[in-house]
C-alpha cells in the first residue's frame, strides 16, 4: 500500500512547500458507483497546478491525481513544449509520456489529413470492461457509447470513446496504449469524467442565469466540429506511421523544491514538428 501512494506521502510531507489541496469528487456516486475520482491542487510561488486521477482503486486514484499535479507543475516550470510529458505511470514515466505523445500526434494527423476514425463493433460480453459500460448505461439509459480506432501503427491501439446523450451533445475521451482492452477502458473513463462534468454543469445552468460557463478547449465547439465528422466516416485501413520522437529527461537538480521526490520526469516531442490540437 505504501508503494502505491508514495507520491501522495511525499507531497504531504512537503505540504509547507506546496500547500496541497485534495478533493474527492462525488460525481461517481451518480454515474458510476465504485469508481473513484480525486483532484489535487498544488501551489509553488505564483504557479498553480491541478491533477485528476480516476481508478477503481481509491488509493491509486489519489496517487494518479498527485502525479498529474506534480507533472503539470514541473511542465510549467520547465517552460518547454512537449507533446507528451509524465513523471510516473503504471508502466513508468517514459512509457506514459511516449504513449501520450503518440496519442496526440495521431489525433493531429487525423485532423490535418482528414483521416477518418474506424468504428469498432465491440462484443462487450467478452470484454473485461463490460461491467463498467453496463453500469453506466443502466444509470443513463438515454446515452449511447461508441468506440473508434485511430489509424495508429502497430503495436499501438489509439481509441476514441464517444458518449452522446439524446443526440444533444457529444463528449469524447482518448487513450493510446499497446493493449486494446486497456485503451478502450482508459478512453471510456476519460469520456465518462468529461460527460459527468458537462452533464452536471448543464443541469446547473438550467436553473442558474449565469452565462459565464465555458467549455475546456478539448470539449469546445471548434475542436469537436473538426473531429466528430471524422468518426466512422469510412472504414479506411490507412495506417499512420510512427513519427521520430525526441526524448528529454528533466534534471530535478534544477528544481530544488522537488529534491528527493521519487520521480523521473520525461518529455517527448516530434522531431522537427510543432503539434497543436486546441
Amino acid at each position: 500500500m505504501a508503494n502505491q501512494n508514495k507520491l501522495a506521502h511525499w507531497l504531504y510531507s512537503n505540504k509547507s512547500v506546496f500547500n496541497p489541496k485534495f478533493t474527492e469528487l462525488d460525481w461517481t456516486t451518480t454515474y458510476f458507483p465504485g469508481l473513484y475520482d480525486f483532484a489535487t491542487k498544488i501551489t509553488f510561488g505564483e504557479k498553480i497546478a491541478e491533477g485528476r486521477g480516476i481508478d477503481l482503486d481509491r488509493v491509486l486514484a489519489l496517487e494518479k491525481s498527485v502525479s498529474e499535479a506534480i507533472e503539470r507543475l514541473i511542465f510549467y516550470r520547465t517552460q518547454k513544449s512537449f507533446l507528451g510529458f509524465a513523471v510516473g505511470g503504471r508502466n513508468g514515466a517514459d512509457n506514459h509520456a511516449y504513449c501520450e505523445a503518440l496519442e496526440r500526434y495521431f489525433i493531429f494527423s487525423h485532423l490535418k489529413d482528414q483521416v477518418s476514425f474506424k468504428k469498432i463493433y465491440m462484443n462487450l460480453a467478452s470484454s473485461n470492461s463490460k461491467s463498467e459500460f453496463a453500469e453506466f448505461l443502466k444509470r443513463m439509459p438515454d446515452v449511447n457509447v461508441s468506440f473508434y480506432a485511430m489509424a495508429a501503427s502497430a503495436p499501438y491501439f489509439g481509441i476514441v470513446c464517444q458518449i452522446v446523450m439524446n443526440n444533444s451533445f457529444d463528449i469524447l475521451g482518448f487513450a493510446l496504449t499497446d493493449n486494446l482492452e486497456e485503451s478502450v477502458t482508459k478512453s471510456f473513463r476519460e469520456a465518462l469524467a468529461n460527460f459527468a462534468w458537462y452533464h452536471s454543469t448543464q443541469s446547473s445552468l438550467s436553473t442558474n442565469s449565469d452565462n459565464s460557463f465555458k467549455n475546456p478547449a478539448h470539449m469546445g465547439t471548434e475542436f469537436l466540429s473538426k473531429i466528430i465528422p471524422l468518426l466512422g466516416k469510412n472504414d479506411t485501413e490507412l495506417s499512420i506511421p510512427i513519427p521520430e520522437l525526441e526524448r528529454t529527461e528533466i534534471d530535478l537538480d534544477d528544481f530544488y523544491e522537488f529534491k528527493n521526490c521519487p520521480i523521473t520526469p520525461v518529455g517527448y516531442r516530434v522531431k522537427g514538428l510543432e503539434v497543436h490540437l486546441w
